[in-house]
């Protein structure tokens, strides 16, 4: 009961206390990253009602911030809230689970993928939609002030898609009467983190059109994006599979070979895919 004080997360190396992220000015940001990351160690361990419960706590209080509603009472509760779940659950060893996506149930591994790593990005983008594993996303910053309008909005996307992604995990464990309502939830998600990360390169396309300068650096920062858009195409065609629409998941895996084909194509961003830790440093 009093585990709120504090919640370290190992996967992350990252310590985050209730009373220093209170303290911070983009306090209820930093709250939200830090539930993403928590939600994310919920879905590894197979919680996956309690990974949604803190996904939608943590999309909250990310909207919050972007309608200046965000308060300290509110961010407080969300977080200790969490970090009782957390601390419920902890202990729990790995567990692999099983999800249809709309054929013969398998066996789902969950493998988490950092935001920046974009080898790992890839082999999940390239891996295709399957029942076999899921790829959840770890956010690496936590300070909206320092960040920019194009970060926030890519780390947004990435709590949208992991929210979609754990309402698909928890449909699968639904009985028949609840299954649709969590495709449902699974889907809006993933349709806003789509407009989302859409959004995004469709800004950088104008923004480069301006200031051919910075092309090559803009390249670069989409890399990441590019590829967690074909990671949630390959989740909405496991959503639609899901609930019937055949075609139309057939649809955003083609849309998913388009993008892998541009980036196969496009000689900068290949060299940026094969050479990820100087492109980073650049």
């Amino acid at each position: 009961q009093h585990f709120t004080s504090l919640i370290i997360i190992k996967s992350t190396n990252t310590v985050f206390t209730a009373n220093n992220i209170m303290s911070t000015a983009n306090n209820s940001y930093r709250a939200a990253l830090a539930l993403n990351n928590m939600a994310i160690i919920f879905m590894e361990r197979g919680c996956y009602k309690q990974a949604l419960k803190t996904l939608t706590d943590s999309l909250t209080l990310v909207k919050d911030v972007f309608s200046q509603k965000a308060t300290p009472s509110k961010c407080t509760i969300k977080f200790q809230a969490a970090c009782t779940r957390f601390a419920a659950y902890a202990q729990h060893s790995k567990i692999n689970v099983r999800i249809s996506g709309g054929g013969a149930a398998t066996t789902t591994d969950v493998s988490i993928v950092e935001d920046q790593d974009w080898s790992a990005l890839r082999s999940a983008a390239t891996y295709g939609p399957s029942a076999a594993m899921a790829f959840p996303v770890r956010i690496s910053g936590d300070d909206c002030h320092e960040s920019s309008q194009y970060v926030v909005a890519h780390q947004f996307g990435i709590i949208l898609y992991n929210h979609g992604l754990a309402s698909l995990l928890v449909s699968s464990q639904a009985g028949e009467s609840k299954n649709g309502k969590y495709l449902i939830k699974a889907r809006q998600s993933i349709q806003m983190a789509a407009r989302t990360i859409t959004s995004i390169l469709e800004d950088a396309a104008a923004t480069s059109c301006e200031q051919e300068q910075q092309e090559e650096q803009q390249q670069q920062q989409q890399v990441p994006i590019i590829l967690l858009l074909a990671m949630i195409l390959n989740c909405t065609s496991l959503v639609l599979k899901g609930q019937g629409f055949k075609s139309q998941a057939e649809e955003a895996q083609n849309q998913v070979h388009g993008l892998c084909c541009e980036i196969q194509q496009d000689c900068k961003i290949k060299q940026f895919l094969n050479e990820p830790q100087a492109a980073a440093a650049a």
